[in-house]
């Protein structure tokens, strides 16, 4: 029969990153020497803040866009009930067939050029929201091929 296990309690996060900043500060220390190996993980530790400051900026895009295109569907929701409403009066309003079937096809047309222009602003709000969280990631990938290429060419 197995032993239960003893439960051990969780390291806290800072505790581990100082443990693990720690374990490679003196790592690189008898790597390469003390002032190569401060340099070095000052560097390190210095990308590593511009990158988790460009996801804080994406994840703040985000949300400022996702708010803006809930906005706008809330909007849209409230317009499409209005529209029904005003749509069904003017229906019933009608008191002849041909009269029903001319108000019916305004009504349809009226739906259908609502509905591409409101598609046409989602989809450039979206392409903004894209655009908006891929710009702090897409800078820091190409920080991060900076690095990495200039060891190379040197």
């Amino acid at each position: 029969m197995n032993a239960p296990a003893r439960k051990m309690p969780a390291p806290k996060s800072s505790e581990m990153i100082e443990s693990t900043f720690s374990a490679t500060k003196d790592a690189m220390a008898s790597m390469f020497g003390a002032d190569t190996a401060k340099k070095n993980f000052e560097q390190a530790f210095s990308f590593s803040q511009a990158n988790f400051a460009a996801a804080v900026e994406a994840g703040n895009a985000l949300l400022a866009g996702a708010q803006e295109i809930n906005q706008v569907l809330l909007g849209l929701a409230q317009e499409s009930v209005n529209d029904g409403v005003a749509a069904m009066q003017r229906l019933t309003a009608c008191r002849s067939t041909p009269e029903l079937m001319a108000a019916q096809g305004e009504v349809a047309q009226a739906s259908y050029a609502k509905y591409t222009s409101q598609g046409r602003k989602l989809s450039e709000l979206t392409t903004k929201l894209a655009e908006g969280v891929s710009a702090p990631v897409v800078a820091r990938a190409e920080a991060a091929v900076s690095v990495l290429v200039k060891p190379i060419a040197a």
